[in-house]
């Protein structure tokens, strides 16, 4: 007999992955009208918060790391949502800024929170109370033991 602690039905971390995968997999269908995705989604957001960021700041922001965030970078501007350039102070930083497209997609997409919540069904205060668990989480195991 299984130890009840190692059930895979009883790992958290199954539910938080299951949750993830699901959350992922709504936010996919909803911007596939977009023509994005959902790390796309990720960077557009940052950007609609705060424009004209340097890679790294985004990757701090975005938690994708540089590797994941540059041909992310690249395929956006191709699609003429952003432009990277160089800082004039500095040639080694790469700033992003949005273009005229990528600011009106903000007006477009400005729905899609709202459908997901709408999806997820949480009420107000289970979805902050899932929030601050969530973060708890990941500050709890961002430090190293």
């Amino acid at each position: 007999m299984l130890d009840k602690a190692r059930n895979k039905h009883n790992q958290l971390s199954l539910s938080l992955h299951s949750a993830c995968n699901a959350i992922t997999r709504a936010y996919r269908s909803t911007l596939d009208q977009f023509d994005i995705t959902y790390p796309q989604y990720l960077v557009l957001l940052a950007l609609w918060h705060a424009d004209s960021v340097s890679v790294k700041e985004l990757s701090h922001q975005t938690l994708l790391d540089s590797s994941t965030l540059t041909p992310l970078l690249k395929r956006l501007e191709a699609k003429d949502l952003i432009t990277r350039s160089r800082r004039r102070d500095d040639e080694r930083v790469r700033v992003i800024c949005l273009t005229r497209e990528g600011r009106a997609l903000e007006r477009s997409a400005s729905d899609v929170p709202i459908n997901i919540r709408r999806r997820i069904g949480l009420s107000v205060q289970d979805e902050a109370e899932l929030q601050l668990y969530c973060q708890r989480i990941t500050d709890r195991l961002a430090t190293p033991k």
